[in-house]
């Protein structure tokens, strides 16, 4: 991944397990076919903060390892649910200048996430030792990104119920193309993933 791109917005980003992001992407089509133009504009991912650089490799298994301890935590089984679609609207104060357009276009319209929630407990902080300088802005309620929006339609299709244990961390990149829909035409590429450890391995040694 390259690590000085011009323009665009880092994330860390949880990503589900293909099985899961397969349903996604199935919901996306039927949510395009209702008329959600954006719906084709995200990965299927979970974006927990807007990073000013990269998350090493340590930094990302260490992520990755307080995700599942959250999920252990409380005699949690450690299984991830989704639950109704809801929209999570990019932090305007969290986009560098860089980025600005994804937070602007359609006539001034702001960009969201839209996706169903996920109810996974962010860790608190929620990057720790050197990777808590990186962090811009957090989001504060997990959801599984199926869609960029700016409007929603009326009458849209609800998600699919999805559980799934299997999830990694990994960094992002996303940045508007200059060619195409504006508002909704966006490339993007995700780095290594690191897998949250086995449920059996954590509970073994907790």
């Amino acid at each position: 991944m390259n690590t000085h791109p011009q323009g665009g917005i880092r994330l860390a980003v949880l990503i589900p397990h293909r099985d899961s992001r397969n349903l996604l992407r199935a919901w996306s089509a039927r949510l395009f076919a209702a008329g959600l133009c954006g719906a084709w504009s995200f990965p299927w991912a979970a974006p927990l903060g807007i990073i000013s650089r990269f998350l090493t490799q340590d930094e990302l298994n260490d992520l990755a390892h307080a995700l599942r301890d959250e999920g252990l935590a409380d005699g949690g089984d450690g299984k991830m649910r989704t639950g109704a679609a809801a929209v999570l609207p990019f932090p305007a104060d969290g986009i560098s200048a860089a980025g600005a357009d994804i937070a602007g276009q359609s006539e001034g319209a702001h960009a969201a996430f839209f996706g169903p929630t996920l109810d996974l407990r962010l860790p608190e902080p929620l990057f720790a030792g050197s990777a808590a300088g990186a962090l811009i802005r957090g989001f504060s309620r997990p959801v599984l990104a199926s869609a960029l929006v700016c409007r929603i339609p009326p009458d849209l299709p609800p998600p699919p119920a999805i559980s799934f244990r299997a999830a990694a961390a990994a960094n992002m990149i996303y940045r508007a193309l200059p060619v195409g829909s504006g508002a909704y035409s966006f490339e993007w590429q995700i780095g290594e993933l690191h897998w949250l450890p086995s449920v059996k391995v954590k509970k073994r040694g907790g």
